[in-house]
């Protein structure tokens, strides 16, 4: 693997499920000085924790063929050469960072200094309520569990949030968007200005441009794409097909994180 490739940051684009982080993904892709693979990388995840887990378990580290730092470094290696490819990493002269996907949970942040030491994030936001409401109409994520266990998934918004505040040092690794900032053209520009300025890249309109140009993904039988302004008011409405005890479920498992992020509850 070049050295060059090993000593790039590599900026980690997050976020729970149907918040954007697709569009993110490749948004921040289509910036000339990043190499990204467009993909989401759930195993690098599972694997930083796995990894992590066993250097640091003395017990484990006495058990090695090889030392904690060797066993650590192999494993890094293996990963990016999985995440890019020779046959994707091409020329890396005007490289200036990698990018790829990755879902994160409270087990992996205090893996990522271990694991990626120049790991950046990105991590996207979205309405709670529009979450839950896009995560019960997709046609696979629908199928993963009731109406509790999307609202429990979009709570989890806020942990990585947390983790970065109670680790000031590493702030400037983090870069929070939300959802509704991508669906203003100028606002959308400012946002990824902000992101190369935050991570040492070249003023350009690719990143921003991709945004207007694409929409995001659709569910099934959706009429309007969620990156149009109607597709996102009707997103905003779903809570009023919710009855009751739906409506009880998200404010008792959703209401904190809500808060957190400044986003109403409309029927309170």
């Amino acid at each position: 693997m070049p050295s060059d490739l090993r000593d790039l940051p590599l900026i980690l684009v997050s976020g729970q499920a149907r918040s954007g982080t697709t569009i993110l993904t490749r948004a921040i892709g289509a910036h000339p000085q990043i190499l990204s693979n467009n993909r989401e990388n759930v195993w690098l995840r599972d694997l930083m924790e796995v990894v992590v887990q066993t250097v640091n378990d003395p017990t484990r580290v006495r058990e090695l063929s090889v030392s904690a730092d060797e066993f650590l470094q192999q494993f890094r290696e293996s990963a990016l050469r999985m995440l890019f490819p020779s046959s994707l990493a091409g020329d890396l002269d005007s490289i200036q960072a990698l990018s790829t996907f990755t879902s994160l949970r409270q087990e992996t942040f205090d893996a990522l200094e271990v694991f990626l030491p120049n790991f950046r994030i990105a991590n996207i936001v979205r309405n709670g309520i529009e979450v839950v409401g896009s995560r019960l109409k997709h046609s696979h994520i629908g199928n993963m569990g009731d109406f509790e266990t999307h609202c429990v998934a979009w709570a989890h918004s806020t942990d990585v949030i947390d983790w970065f505040g109670r680790h000031r040092d590493l702030k400037d690794r983090f870069f929070l968007v939300r959802h509704e900032w991508l669906l203003d053209p100028q606002r959308c520009q400012e946002v990824f200005g902000r992101i190369e300025n935050r991570f040492g890249l070249q003023r350009t309109e690719s990143c921003s441009r991709f945004v207007l140009e694409n929409f995001v993904s659709r569910n099934q039988n959706d009429d309007q794409s969620p990156q149009t302004s109607e597709g996102a008011a009707s997103r905003e409405q779903v809570w009023r097909t919710w009855d009751a005890e739906m409506r009880g479920t998200f404010e008792r498992v959703c209401g904190g994180s809500m808060e957190q992020l400044g986003y109403e509850i409309p029927w309170q």
